[in-house]
């Protein structure tokens, strides 16, 4: 029996009452793709897009992923115009939040233009060999005492801000007229208004170097990454209100120049404020690119392997917190692990002269994941092809192999199940400070959502009820709701 999806569009989160017409965009700034929605006044979804974004550098050296930040600016331009034409005659666009992929690194000159790609959170050059044989991570590693990063909420790992700018530095990488590092998502939002970047507290502790206890950069983790706060954008609150939409940008996407736009957040976060309920023992297992697995608590806590993430809050009682946190396992296996089995099927066909789609492929497969059985003992998977953050050169292995079960099928349900056991493995990490017991698990992302073999692997592996949000784009609804929230 696979897990219920709830009714779709209906969000069912904290409501601001507004005025019928009035409208209020959500941008997300994916690793592959950009989406958007509108919301109406009441929170409901008016309208939902999403294209991929095609803006990953091809050819480089292995171990390099790089993004032109050019092309997400214009899809993300070109996605809000197609939005606004969509709206109803009547509407009346009011504002707009931004999400989008974190970690990642953007070099940006004293006019806040790119002095780079976008080094996204996939990039591992910080673990490549230098000519003496160590490599810019493990040197970094030796410089930090664990006591810094107490209040971070994460370990800095490859992939994070203040590891990438450090091994542009130790690499001969680094330009001089560098003035400005942020993410993407704080970039777009400074593209939007034409205004130097800003950040909040999630994107901020994205990048390593952040203390949420102490509320402010930490001093030690700048020095070691080599980083000069005068390069980081000031921390303001999160989907706050900084300013009003540019006329050029107005111009390009048909929004009003009084639309408020505001300050970005992290994508998972956002995911959270829209799809995971405020009650409960309740799990948010996302499949995104990667895929997390978080639950709310009340104060910042600390878990040896698992972050400690910020989250600001939605509550309408003005006497209540403005935020609160939770704990998260962030992995690198989720939807890379779904496009694993089928690029590989895709590539042995192809090799004997078979070329099919891979919306055929996927079909395909899953008719027969639906006549094989789910044996008692089934061919089993570790599906860490990208490796783990804390060991980035891990990878996949299949085990439990007979002379039968090697078929597409049974590899396919074996990375399912893998997939949700990595998942289930954080509440083994996080011990006593895992929900107890757990009362459902949400599953978000495009990866979930339209794979119910998957949705049934975690029902297994779980054994507790799943459910499926039944609204598109959940990092896009969460920006939209938070500035709803924030607007005057």
């Amino acid at each position: 029996m696979f897990p219920t999806v709830s009714e779709e569009g209906s969000v069912g989160v904290y409501r601001v009452p507004r005025d019928q017409s009035s409208v209020v965009l959500g941008l997300d700034l994916g690793t592959t793709s950009i989406s958007c929605v509108a919301l109406s006044g009441d929170g409901q979804q008016l309208v939902v897009l999403s294209e991929p974004h095609r803006a990953e550098i091809a050819g480089l050296a292995a171990g390099r992923r790089e993004q032109n930040p050019a092309i997400i600016r214009t899809a993300a331009w070109r996605l809000l115009k197609k939005l606004t034409d969509g709206l109803p005659r009547n509407s009346h666009v009011i504002g707009i939040g931004v999400t989008g992929q974190m970690h990642g690194t953007i070099l940006l000159d004293a006019e806040y233009q790119p002095m780079s790609y976008l080094i996204t959170w996939q990039d591992q050059r910080a673990v490549q060999a230098l000519p003496d044989g160590s490599s810019s991570f493990r040197n970094l590693q030796k410089r930090i005492s664990p006591e810094w990063q107490t209040g971070t909420g994460c370990r800095i790992s490859p992939g994070y801000l203040g590891t990438t700018v450090n091994c542009l530095q130790e690499t001969g990488e680094w330009p001089d007229a560098c003035r400005i590092v942020c993410t993407i998502a704080d970039w777009v939002v400074s593209q939007l208004r034409q205004a130097a970047p800003c950040t909040d507290r999630s994107n901020a502790a994205s990048t390593g170097l952040y203390d949420l206890k102490q509320d402010t950069w930490q001093t030690d983790l700048l020095n070691a990454t080599r980083t000069k706060a005068a390069w980081l954008p000031p921390v303001k609150a999160s989907g706050c209100v900084l300013g009003t939409m540019s006329d050029d940008v107005a111009d390009i996407t048909g929004l009003p120049t009084s639309a408020f736009v505001c300050n970005a957040i992290g994508d998972h976060q956002a995911a959270v404020l829209s799809a995971l309920p405020d009650v409960g023992s309740n799990l948010l297992i996302n499949i995104g690119t990667g895929g997390q697995i978080a639950w709310r608590i009340p104060n910042f806590r600390t878990v040896e392997g698992m972050d400690t993430r910020y989250l600001p809050s939605l509550s309408a009682n003005p006497g209540g917190p403005s935020h609160s946190f939770m704990l998260v396992g962030a992995g690198l296996v989720g939807g890379e692990a779904l496009a694993w089995v089928n690029r590989t099927i895709g590539t042995w066909l192809s090799a004997f002269g078979v070329e099919l789609s891979e919306e055929q492929i996927w079909e395909r497969l899953h008719e027969q994941l639906q006549n094989s059985p789910d044996t008692d003992s089934p061919l089993k998977c570790e599906p860490y092809f990208s490796g783990t953050r804390p060991a980035p050169q891990r990878r996949a292995v299949f085990s439990n192999v007979s002379s039968t079960n090697f078929t597409p099928a049974s590899v396919a349900r074996s990375v399912y199940s893998g997939i949700a056991a990595s998942m289930r493995e954080f509440l083994n990490i996080a011990g006593p400070a895992a929900p107890r017991p757990i009362e459902q698990i949400c599953l978000s992302g495009n990866g979930a959502r339209r794979n119910p073999f998957l949705q049934a692997a975690f029902q297994k592996q779980f054994s507790v009820p799943v459910t499926v949000c039944g609204f598109r784009e959940e990092a896009a609804t969460g920006a939209a709701l938070l500035a709803l929230r924030n607007l005057p």
